[in-house]
């Protein structure tokens, strides 16, 4: 059994899923299988994983119909003979030490999760450098679920139900609620040995999909957001802003009417709920 089984969702990512690979195979410790999953891709992104895969045995390539990325990631887990997962997006890269470092920590901790610390990059090579034992800069909320940052004991996944697949957006911030809820034991590792890149564009940036995962999220869990009032706002408040960039202006309208009852003397809901009562400076304010 390996101690990580690393868990590759792609989907027409054929020219980008090489450099992910590329930064994989440079790891300085070797207890490891990765698992790609193919998303009904129509590139050749099936070509390029089985050339990976003949020069390198602990690759394994899956395909499976064209259904999104917490089915890909769920399919790999199921799979996955690892006691930890680590789950990494098919354009993103890790330092040499990423599962070396990781490794070290859960070992001798054994902690239920593991985190290490971000470099982002967007499209203009700016570098935000993210601390996961402080990714918020509030020093409250320790621990921040991206994909590539977090490794997780197979068991605990599967116990708090691995990914939600109803969920197009923010799925990584939903199955850290739950973990949260269940007070899963965690570590983190001073490094920022996870390196992700912005410059890609991916569904997960459609504002249905914010719209509709968001709300999905706040009626799942509302103990949790009853004892959060502030991330229950934050969440509604992207929701209604995506709706007003779909055009649903009724739909934003009534979702700041709903955060008004619970923040009355919120300025900024104000403002915002006054702009959709128009539909011209809607569209102004939210191309």
């Amino acid at each position: 059994m390996p101690f990580f089984s690393i868990i590759i969702p792609s989907y027409n990512r054929s020219a980008q899923i090489g450099t992910a690979l590329n930064s994989l195979i440079k790891q300085s410790v070797s207890d490891f299988e990765i698992i790609i999953v193919d998303d009904g891709s129509v590139d050749d992104t099936k070509e390029i994983v089985l050339e990976f895969s003949r020069s390198y045995s602990f690759i394994r390539y899956i395909h499976q119909d064209n259904n999104g990325v917490c089915s890909a990631r769920n399919t790999g887990a199921k799979m996955a003979q690892g006691l930890y997962l680590i789950f990494l997006d098919s354009d993103d890269e890790v330092e040499a030490n990423w599962l070396h470092d990781f490794c070290e920590l859960l070992k001798n901790n054994n902690y239920e999760i593991g985190f290490c610390n971000m470099k982002q990059i967007d499209k203009g090579n700016n570098i935000k450098w993210v601390d996961a034992s402080n990714p918020y800069n509030n020093s409250n909320k320790k621990g921040k679920y991206i994909a590539g940052m977090f490794a997780i004991r197979s068991e605990i996944f599967k116990e708090v139900g691995m990914y939600d697949e109803n969920i197009k957006y923010g799925e990584n911030t939903e199955l850290g609620i739950r973990l949260r809820i269940r007070e899963a034991t965690m570590g983190f590792i001073n490094q920022y040995n996870f390196i992700y890149n912005k410059s890609v564009g991916t569904e997960s940036k459609n504002n249905l999909n914010k719209l509709n995962s968001n709300v999905y999220t706040v009626n799942k869990h509302p103990e949790y957001f009853a004892k959060n009032p502030v991330t229950k706002k934050l969440f509604l408040q992207v929701a209604a802003v995506a709706a007003a960039r779909q055009g649903m202006q009724k739909k934003a309208n009534d979702i700041f009417k709903g955060l008004l009852k619970e923040n009355k003397r919120d300025v900024k809901l104000w403002l915002q709920y006054l702009i959709t009562l128009n539909s011209f400076l809607t569209k102004m304010k939210w191309r």
